[in-house]
């Protein structure tokens, strides 16, 4: 707002406006509001989740450092029904998003294990993945919660399909095509 030309920086101005205070203190409660609802609905679609299951927590806790052809990341073994796999474990977004694009070979893994941090419902897409893979999502007790036969979908695709899980999920593991045995997930032993 101009200031006359006989008011000083420091003087008030000679006509109060009340509105402008509450205004100013809507203006604010709306953003906070808005702040904490965004914070809600984009926290990487993870919300807080009850314990992983100690089988799962001990061998997701005792992973070791992955063998080529997955340099930086680390690797388990859980079973998953009866069968005890060799996994590569991605556990923050950036790997997560990552996944196995660009893959037609495991090395000598049996698939990748998706950490989420909470419960998610996080779709997954095949964009650049060159063979056909199964995923398999598991709650924190490693209970399945749904699986899927997913696609290839060439990279410069952009409309590859979203797999959805139809519930809430804390793991998911994907392997090649035809290769991810039934039944929950539990410490290998």
């Amino acid at each position: 707002m101009p200031t006359p030309d006989n008011w000083s920086a420091g003087d008030p101005p000679r006509e109060r406006r009340p509105w402008a205070g509450y205004l100013l203190i809507g203006v604010g409660v709306a953003v906070l509001v808005a702040a904490g609802f965004g914070a809600l609905v984009s926290r990487d679609d993870e919300t807080p989740a009850p314990e992983i299951a100690a089988p799962i927590a001990a061998a997701i806790g005792d992973a070791a450092t992955a063998a080529e052809p997955f340099p930086g990341l680390t690797e388990t073994q859980l079973a998953v029904g009866e069968d005890c796999l060799r996994l590569v474990v991605v556990d923050i977004l950036d790997e997560r998003a990552q996944g196995l694009r660009r893959r037609s070979s495991l090395g000598p893994y049996d698939g990748m294990l998706f950490v989420f941090e909470g419960t998610s419902q996080s779709a997954f897409t095949m964009r650049g993945v060159p063979v056909p893979l199964d995923i398999g999502w598991y709650d924190e007790a490693g209970q399945p919660v749904d699986r899927a036969e997913m696609v290839p979908c060439p990279q410069e695709r952009t409309d590859c399909p979203p797999y959805t899980s139809r519930g809430p999920y804390r793991f998911a593991v994907e392997t090649l095509g035809g290769g991810l045995p039934g039944g929950g997930v539990s410490g290998c032993g």
